[in-house]
């Protein structure tokens, strides 16, 4: 006779598990949202809007606009036919550390400006 108990102990914290990754992302997609200012960098601001938009801005040199994806703690940031992903290290009400994918795995810090 089969039981169904390894089943049920493997499937809920399985399903639990998934169910707080989904979640996860689409609390880093709303929070997200506002304006941000680089604590390294006060010139450079970045502001995500809603449906997916951003401006990335240098006070005086340029501004780069395109559009954004939250899957988990990857942000996805596509301008034209390029894309960067970067890894959201944190993220909260106030602060966003996020770490980019180069070799030296350099972080940003910024700082919530409204």
């Amino acid at each position: 006779m089969v039981t169904q108990r390894p089943l049920i102990l493997v499937g809920i914290p399985l399903c639990l598990l998934l169910l707080f990754l989904g979640c996860a992302g689409s609390d880093n997609a709303k929070q997200i949202i506002g304006v941000w200012e680089d604590t390294k960098d006060a010139d450079r601001i970045y502001e995500f809007r809603k449906g997916g938009k951003y401006l990335t801005t240098r006070k005086g040199q340029f501004t780069l606009e395109g559009t954004f994806k939250i899957t988990g703690d990857d942000l996805s940031l596509t301008s034209g036919d390029m894309t960067q992903t970067v890894k959201i290290k944190k993220l909260t009400e106030q602060e966003m550390v996020f770490q980019i994918n180069d070799k030296d795995k350099t972080e940003n810090q910024l700082k919530r400006v409204k």
